[in-house]
């Protein structure tokens, strides 16, 4: 089933931007069908910029887990840096 852009980001609750610039990073832009003033997406297209959009969520997720990670270093040296200034 095609659908257009539009709907695709209703449906996944992003942007059409969002959709934009994941059909730019796929190099498909050229593939899309245009009808009238509307561009068509076909199901492998939709399909590809379903599992981009899972990837892209992924990576926020390990980046913030690492900030985490980090952040709780940082404050764990923190803690030991007073401790040894009290004694």
């Amino acid at each position: 089933m095609q659908m257009t852009i539009r709907q695709l980001a209703n449906e996944l609750g992003v942007s059409k931007t969002t959709i934009n610039k994941i059909i730019s990073g796929l190099g498909v832009q050229h593939t899309i069908q245009k009808v009238g003033n509307k561009y068509l997406l076909s199901e492998t297209q939709i399909l590809q910029i379903k599992m981009q959009l899972a990837q892209n969520e992924k990576s926020k997720i390990e980046n913030l887990k690492s900030q985490t990670d980090d952040q709780k270093s940082k404050n764990e040296n923190f803690e030991n840096r007073k401790l040894k200034i009290a004694n």
